[in-house]
């Protein structure tokens, strides 16, 4: 998928381009900083936690990018354990805490609750066309998750800024509660993804996730 030059990108690019997971992290972290006021490393993490977490779970992120190894924009999620899941949902969870063994790996077919810990996009390239194009690429990953079996039960989100904020009702996601330190979560069931215009691209995940109950 790509637009005006703004292509999604995946793990396979990353390689090519020569780069590995330190090399890949340390680029997103900068973007994170750029993007998120007031954002402290106990809130962010590090490269040595998130390295082995980006490059073990490809199926968890995708990047924009207007060029090789230029990233304007990304975003991950974290299929987390259901007792960090509930600990995210309380707002109790630091992205710092996310590491690999907190994160399930999808292997065998079934439902996953998942934790967005970031949607991020470089201000110069906030255009409508990236931005859809960013959001195109979560439908697109869970339609091709879906024809593995592989099914999002619930999400849930941690908004840092106004455009977080924003993001989160965008996708119909409801509030839950404050951070205990920072920020807002909000959450919801598959179902409001379901329900979002967007969706209507991808009418067979929708009738693989209706056929499991989800929607």
């Amino acid at each position: 998928m790509s637009t005006l030059g703004i292509a999604v990108a995946g793990v396979q690019d990353v390689l090519s381009w020569g780069w590995n997971g330190q090399m890949l992290v340390d680029e997103l972290i900068r973007l994170d900083y750029m993007t998120i006021p007031g954002l402290v490393l106990r809130h962010e993490g590090d490269i040595a936690q998130w390295a082995p977490v980006f490059m073990n779970q490809p199926d968890t992120w995708r990047l924009l990018v207007n060029k090789p190894r230029s990233i304007v924009g990304y975003w991950h999620f974290a299929p987390l354990l259901p007792e960090d899941y509930a600990v995210a949902k309380r707002g109790r969870l630091l992205d710092s805490q996310i590491t690999i063994d907190k994160v399930q790996f999808f292997g065998p077919p079934g439902f996953y609750d998942i934790y967005f810990s970031q949607i991020c996009m470089h201000p110069s390239f906030r255009k409508l066309r990236s931005v859809q194009l960013l959001f195109k690429s979560i439908f697109q990953l869970i339609d091709d998750l879906s024809c593995r079996g592989i099914f999002i039960r619930e999400i849930c989100a941690n908004a840092y800024t106004d455009v977080g904020h924003a993001v989160c009702q965008y996708f119909q996601l409801e509030y839950l509660c404050n951070h205990l330190e920072h920020g807002v979560i909000y959450g919801g069931p598959i179902r409001n993804l379901a329900e979002h215009a967007m969706a209507k691209h991808f009418s067979d995940a929708k009738r693989r996730y209706a056929e499991q109950g989800l929607i």
